[in-house]
């Protein structure tokens, strides 16, 4: 198995087991990516630790792929979490023992085979993004200022550049483009985490699309017994 070839829609490939790519999801870095923000020698430094080269806004970050999978390496099919998704460089291209072991598992396993080509399920994933606000009062108010004033002017499907546009327009007390490190911002009085769901292969250029915004908040003494 080879992990450098380019993988497409329709391919059988392994990850944690023989499947389909459904769908290719390149994920760019986006406004609410704190890598952008980092000085040129931190990211340097972190490229080590999987930070790619050039880490700079709508560079791309990872490839997701959604796969349908079939069966285990020995064959035996795979009756949990049939439909999920991996990252590009962690997904194989198979050899020619691989497909005879696919072969075999669709003969030995006819019913099965004919459930996994009926599959046809959506995958969804998520991005987390950190913020400070200087307040507890501020924190605590967040997530129904959100529910109330951001979501419901937001559309159904929603890339970044609208969600920055809603927080601007009610005068949010943190911006999109000024993120924390995920686990940062000890010294903030609040801390706000956006939660964004979108489905993997939803995308227009180099924009993820989002259905769903969460908004969760923390602040100093908040777990204190």
């Amino acid at each position: 198995m080879n992990n450098e070839d380019i993988i497409n829609i329709g391919d059988w490939v392994y990850n944690d087991g023989y499947g389909v790519v459904v769908s290719v999801h390149p994920v760019f870095y986006d406004i609410y990516d704190y890598e952008i923000y980092m000085p040129e020698e931190e990211k340097a430094f972190d490229r080590k630790f999987g930070i790619r080269a050039g880490v700079e806004l709508g560079y791309l970050k990872r490839v997701l792929i959604q796969i349908k999978r079939f069966c285990k390496y020995d064959g035996t099919p795979i009756r949990k979490d049939r439909m999920s998704y991996g990252a590009k460089d962690e997904t194989e291209k198979l050899t020619s023992q691989d497909y005879k072991i696919i072969e075999k598992a669709k003969k030995d396993y006819p019913k099965e085979y004919g459930s996994f080509l009926k599959l046809n399920k959506d995958v969804y994933t998520r991005i987390w993004a950190e913020y400070s606000v200087n307040s507890i009062d501020t924190a605590k108010r967040m997530p129904e200022f959100f529910s109330e004033k951001i979501i419901p002017e937001l559309p159904d499907r929603f890339i970044s550049d609208d969600l920055y546009t809603v927080m601007q327009r009610h005068h949010c007390p943190f911006k999109l483009d000024q993120p924390l490190p995920l686990g940062g911002g000890d010294s903030a009085a609040g801390k706000i985490n956006l939660v964004l769901f979108y489905r993997i292969g939803d995308f227009s250029g180099a924009k993820t699309m989002f259905s769903e915004l969460q908004v969760l908040s923390t602040w100093k003494g908040k777990y204190d017994k």
